[in-house]
């Protein structure tokens, strides 16, 4: 356990699975063509706590943290523009299918007219 703390790599392991914890989300969202699954507040909270979370890295000269922050902002701001882009195109196609006019299906019946002489109707050939 000891040769693991003191070498500082699980540090950059733990940071890197941290700020790529995003990434699936996204990729997701990109092949469906949809994020009405992702929570809005929860994402507009992680772009706020990482912004905040970076300043305060940058001002305390920990420039590797600030930018793996400032990574994760980057990642939420694209969920929430893929959001709005989506949900844009979503709306247009339903306004879209609304704006169109209706097509009347009116199916004419003809009365059919019965024979004189045997009472079945023989169609366009009625006498």
């Amino acid at each position: 356990m000891e040769a693991i703390i003191d070498n500082n790599y699980y540090q950059y392991v733990a940071l890197g699975f941290a700020t790529a914890f995003l990434l699936p989300q996204i990729r997701l969202g990109y092949k469906n063509k949809s994020l009405k699954e992702v929570s809005t507040i929860s994402v507009t909270m992680i772009l706020f706590g990482s912004g905040l979370w970076g300043f305060y890295m940058f001002e305390n000269d920990q420039l590797y943290y600030a930018i793996a922050t400032g990574f994760v902002g980057l990642c939420s701001m694209t969920i929430l523009f893929l959001q709005c882009i989506y949900h844009y195109k979503r709306m247009n196609n339903h306004m879209k299918n609304i704006d169109k006019p209706q097509q009347a299906n009116i199916v004419l019946q003809q009365q059919s007219q019965n024979c004189s002489q045997c009472g079945i109707s023989h169609g366009d050939n009625a006498v």
